[in-house]
């Protein structure tokens, strides 16, 4: 959020300061809406820089916030499987020492295992997308929101 504020302070200064090209430095000691140059056409570039800058900001936080986040889940989700399949392997060793009945199985666990690894990581996946425009939309609702306060602020 921070991000966007500065940004926005940013371009709203190098807005105003900016000449226009062809009108000089002479335009720009004039102020806006001088020489010709409607307020409104200054305005609306500045809304519109205001807008990009801060939908841009909002969601790389957000997506990079999001990506972490799952990213965390999925890898303590994936071990703490693991972590259960290996005591669950050194406790049948203990129990069961028939030799290849026991092989067998643990190549049918292992199997188990992949198989459920690679749903957890679709799902994971597929939540991530969700997130992913989740946050894209919540972006572009700040955007919007930001460039109504650039306007009355204009005002």
């Amino acid at each position: 959020m921070l991000a966007a504020f500065l940004a926005l302070g940013l371009i709203a200064s190098v807005a105003f300061a900016w000449p226009l090209p062809g009108k000089g430095a002479a335009w720009a000691a004039s102020g806006p809406g001088r020489d010709g140059i409607p307020d409104d056409d200054i305005e609306d570039r500045i809304e519109d820089d205001v807008e990009d800058a801060v939908e841009a900001a909002l969601e790389d936080d957000v997506e990079d916030r999001i990506e972490g986040d799952v990213e965390d889940a999925v890898e303590d989700d994936i071990a703490g499987k693991l972590e259960d399949r290996i005591e669950d392997t050194i406790a049948d060793r203990t129990e069961d020492r028939s030799g290849k009945r026991l092989d067998d199985r643990l190549d049918s666990r292992l199997e188990d295992d992949l198989e459920k690894a690679a749903e957890v990581r679709a799902d994971a996946e597929r939540r991530l997308e969700k997130q992913l425009e989740d946050a894209a939309e919540e972006a572009e609702r700040a955007a919007e929101d930001a460039a109504e306060e650039a306007e009355r602020a204009a005002e």
